[in-house]
C-alpha cells in the first residue's frame, strides 16, 4: 500500500534562503510503517519549495506533486505554522482524487479535532497523539475496507456524525521502535540539519506549552545504547552531504543526568558534532565537560520571561539569578547557547516586559556567541493559557501587522482562512493586554534583537547613562535604522568609541588573513601588520567594558589610551600605548631586532625586556595580527 506522509512548508520566504531541517516526526512514521509492509514516501515541501517562488498556484502543484506516485492514503504532519497550508493542499487533492483518504495528525489537530473535522469536509480522520500504531491500525482498516470503530486514538467523521473513539496508550519502551531508515529521505543533500529524536513527554507543566497535555506529563526516553547507534547512523548519512550538526530532539533532555552521562560516555571520541535541549538547573560544569568531550556544540535553554512573577505563573521556575554562571560555564567550554525570551503574556505588565528585555540583553554580555530571540507568545491549542485565553479570542490581534507571521505564504486564500477560524488557528493571532499598543512593542522587539546582535555594550551603557528602560529606549530610538542616529545626537564619548567597537567587530567577517602562526619568528624577523587587520586607538578602555557592566559598573569605565586590533573571523587583541609604538614600528623592513633599538633607549635595553617584548610579538603573530615578511620573502 503507497502513502504518502506529507510535511507541508513552514515557512513566509518564497525563496528559502537556508536549508530545512529533515521531517523527524515523518521519518520515524516512515520506518515504523516500512517495517509493517507498507511502502512510504515522504513527501517534504519544504524541498518541493526550496529556491523556488511560491506563486498563486502553490496549493494546486503541491496536489498535483504529492498524487503524481498515485498514493492510496495521505497523511498529513501538521504543526501550527503548517496547518493553514495543509488544509488547502489536502481540499486539492480532494477535487483531483475524491476518495483518497486524507488523514491529518500531529500536536496542531490532536486537540479540538472535532470542530477541524467539522469545518473542513477535506479531513477525513484525525490521529491524536503518538502515531505509529495508530496510522498503521488505520492503513490496514483502509487496505482491507474495515470499520473504524475499534481503533484508539482516532476521530473521524462516520456518514453526517464525528466520532472520537478512546485515547490509544503510549509506546512504553521507546526502544521497540526501529532505527531511522535514512534512506527515505527524498534528497538528503538539500536539508541543511539532521535530527534524532531522543525521546517523548516533559515533566514540567509550563502554561504556554501543549507538550504536557500531548503526552499527558509521561516522560519517556530513549535508552542510551539505542540513542548512541541512532546518533552513529545519523552522522553516517549526514556526513556526506555536508550536514555541521545533528540534533538530538527532546524538551529536556538532560533531566535525568544519570541517563544523560551514560550516552555520553558511549559517544566520547566518536567525533560527532550534535546539539541538545534543556533547562538552566540541569546544568554543572562537570556535566558541561562532559558534554563538550561528548561533541556536543550547542544547548537550546528556554528563559522565556525575566520576571519572576511572570515564571510562576506561567509554571517554568527557572532559578534566574544562575542564569549568568551557566552561561559563563557554557561559553568558556566552547558551547554555544542558543536562548528563548517571550513578551506579551497575559496581563503582563511593562515592568515585567522591561525585565525579560534586560536579562535578554545582559545574557550576551555573559555568552558574546550566543544566539538570543525574543519571540511573542504563540497560543497553542492544548496548553493552559489557549483555554484561559479562548473566551476573548475576538478581542485579539492578528499577526499581519510588522511582517512576523508565521505563514508560508502571503496568498489570500491562507489569509482568508486564518482570518474566517480564528479559533481555529490561534497561534497566529497575538494576544492584545492593554500595556502597549502592538505596532510598538512589534517596533521595540525589532529593535532590541538588533541591539542585542550586534550592540549589547553599547545599549546596557545607554539604558546605564540615561537612567531608561529599555521601553523608553526602544520608544525613543524608534527603528533599528535610527540607532546610529541616536547614539550621534545623544551618546558621551564612552557610548560613542562603544558603538565604534562594536561596530568593528561587526564588521569583522571571518575571511583569510594571512599566515596564522609564525612560531619562527626571531630577532631577526621581519614582522609586518597583516593587511586585513584594523587597530583603533580610543580615550577609554572599551575591552574592559564587558566585564564592568556585568556587575552594572559601566559608569566606572576608566579614561586611559587603549589601542585595540580587529581581525576577521578572530580575536579581538587589546594593548596599551608602548605596544602600539610597537606596532607602528612593523613595517616589514625593520627586524625584531632593530625594532627594540628603535624603540627603547639604550638604558632600558636587556635581555628580559628583549625577549618580552620578542614574545608578545610571537602571540600576535600567532592571533594573525602579524607576519613574517622575511619568511615569506624567502618561500618566494
Amino acid at each position: 500500500m503507497r502513502v504518502a506522509l506529507i510535511q507541508s512548508s513552514k515557512e513566509k520566504r518564497a525563496a528559502f534562503v537556508e536549508k530545512p531541517y529533515i521531517p523527524g516526526a515523518l521519518l520515524s512514521l516512515a520506518s515504523y510503517l516500512k517495517g509493517q509492509g507498507f511502502s512510504p514516501r515522504i513527501i517534504d515541501l519544504n524541498i518541493f519549495s526550496l529556491g523556488k517562488k511560491i506563486s498563486s498556484n502553490f496549493f494546486k502543484k503541491a496536489a498535483q506533486r504529492i498524487l503524481r506516485d498515485k498514493p492510496e492514503a495521505l497523511c498529513f504532519s501538521v504543526m501550527c505554522n503548517t496547518f493553514p497550508a495543509s488544509l488547502l493542499i489536502a481540499k486539492e487533492c480532494k477535487r483531483y482524487a475524491r476518495d483518497i483518504p486524507i488523514i491529518f495528525g500531529g500536536p496542531e489537530v490532536s486537540f479540538e479535532e472535532a470542530e477541524v473535522l467539522e469545518t473542513f469536509g477535506q479531513v477525513d480522520v484525525i490521529v491524536r497523539g503518538e502515531g505509529e500504531l495508530t496510522v498503521t491500525e488505520l492503513l490496514h482498516a483502509i487496505k482491507n475496507n474495515l470499520s473504524f470503530d475499534n481503533i484508539c486514538g482516532i476521530t473521524f467523521r462516520k456518514k453526517n456524525t464525528i466520532v472520537r473513539n478512546s485515547d490509544r496508550p503510549f509506546i512504553e519502551n521507546l526502544d521497540d521502535l526501529p532505527g531511522l531508515d535514512f534512506s527515505l529521505l527524498p534528497h538528503p543533500e538539500k536539508y541543511g540539519l539532521g535530527a534524532i529524536e531522543a525521546g517523548r513527554g516533559c515533566p514540567f507543566r509550563c502554561t504556554f506549552c501543549s507538550t504536557c497535555r500531548m503526552w499527558k506529563r509521561k516522560f519517556r526516553m530513549k535508552s542510551p545504547q539505542k540513542l548512541a547507534d541512532d546518533l552513529r547512523r545519523a552522522d553516517a548519512t549526514f556526513k556526506k552531504y555536508g550536514f555541521m550538526n545533528i540534533s538530538v530532539v527532546h524538551d529536556h533532555f538532560l533531566a535525568s543526568s544519570k541517563r544523560a552521562e551514560e550516552f555520553l560516555s558511549l559517544i566520547e571520541g566518536d567525533g560527532i558534532s550534535w546539539s541538545c535541549y534543556s533547562r538552566l538547573e540541569a546544568l554543572n560544569e562537570r556535566l558541561i565537560i562532559k558534554l563538550k568531550k561528548a561533541g556536543c556544540r550547542m544547548i537550546f535553554l528556554g528563559i522565556e520571561s525575566g520576571s519572576a512573577e511572570i515564571q510562576k505563573k506561567i509554571g517554568k521556575n527557572l532559578p534566574l539569578s544562575t542564569l549568568p554562571e551557566k552561561l559563563e560555564l557554557l561559553n568558556k567550554h566552547g558551547i554555544f547557547s542558543e536562548l528563548s525570551f517571550i513578551i506579551g503574556f497575559p496581563d503582563e505588565s511593562l515592568e515585567q516586559m522591561n525585565q525579560t528585555l534586560l536579562l535578554a540583553l545582559r545574557s550576551k554580555l555573559y555568552a558574546p556567541f550566543s544566539s538570543v530571540q525574543i519571540y511573542f507568545l504563540t497560543l497553542l491549542k492544548g496548553s493552559e493559557l489557549y483555554a484561559q485565553e479562548k473566551g476573548r479570542f475576538r478581542d485579539n490581534v492578528f499577526q499581519e501587522t510588522g511582517g512576523l507571521s508565521p505563514l508560508i505564504t502571503d496568498l489570500p486564500q491562507e489569509l482568508a482562512l486564518i482570518k474566517k477560524y480564528p479559533h481555529i488557528f490561534p497561534s497566529f493571532y497575538y494576544l492584545n493586554n492593554g500595556a502597549i499598543m502592538l505596532a510598538e512593542l512589534q517596533a521595540i522587539r525589532s529593535l532590541f534583537m538588533y541591539c542585542i546582535e550586534f550592540y549589547p555594550l553599547t545599549t546596557m551603557l545607554l539604558l546605564e547613562k540615561l537612567s531608561i528602560t529599555p521601553l523608553e529606549l526602544g520608544q525613543r530610538v524608534g527603528g533599528t535604522g535610527l540607532y546610529e542616529e541616536y547614539i550621534e545626537n545623544n551618546g558621551d564619548v564612552l557610548i560613542k568609541e562603544s558603538f565604534k567597537h562594536e561596530q568593528l567587530i561587526r564588521m569583522s567577517p571571518p575571511e583569510s588573513v594571512g599566515p596564522r602562526r609564525v612560531e619562527s619568528m626571531g630577532l631577526h624577523s621581519c614582522p609586518k601588520l597583516a593587511k586585513a587587520a584594523k587597530i583603533m586607538t580610543y580615550n577609554h578602555d572599551v575591552s574592559s567594558l564587558g566585564e564592568l557592566l556585568k556587575t552594572n559598573q559601566g559608569k566606572k569605565v576608566r579614561k586611559a589610551d587603549s589601542s585595540v586590533a580587529y581581525l576577521p573571523g578572530r580575536i579581538i587583541l587589546a594593548f596599551d600605548p608602548f605596544y602600539m609604538r610597537i606596532l607602528d614600528a612593523c613595517n616589514g623592513k625593520r627586524s625584531v631586532e632593530q625594532i627594540v633599538r628603535e624603540i627603547l633607549e639604550p638604558g632600558e635595553r636587556s635581555r628580559r625586556v628583549t625577549k618580552g617584548i620578542l614574545e608578545t610579538l610571537r602571540f600576535f603573530g600567532e592571533n594573525g595580527l602579524l607576519y613574517d615578511s622575511r619568511s615569506l620573502r624567502k618561500a618566494r
